[in-house]
């Protein structure tokens, strides 16, 4: 992803836009997954702003399932951490 990062945009971006009738946009760790790997690709291609968005909505998700799995969450501490630093 770190050297393609539009063609990972693009990808994630069909990959979330199918799975969007299968599950539950607002409530599903697997959307926010994906959600979060998107925003991984944005920021390697330099798209904080969009990057940042995502991050903030896969939060939300995550933030409805207090108990959710560290696998889960850790993702998204790293793409927080990206972000700070970038």
């Amino acid at each position: 992803m770190q050297k393609r990062p539009a063609e990972a945009i693009a990808l994630l971006k069909r990959a979330l836009s199918l799975a969007e009738g299968r599950l539950d946009t607002q409530m599903s760790p697997h959307h926010a997954d994906g959600l979060i790997w998107l925003g991984m690709a944005q920021l390697a291609a330099g798209e904080r702003r969009e990057a940042k968005a995502l991050a903030l909505q896969a939060k939300a998700i995550h933030d409805r399932h207090p108990q959710l799995a560290v696998v889960f969450r850790k993702p998204l501490a790293e793409l927080n951490t990206k972000l700070q630093a970038s």
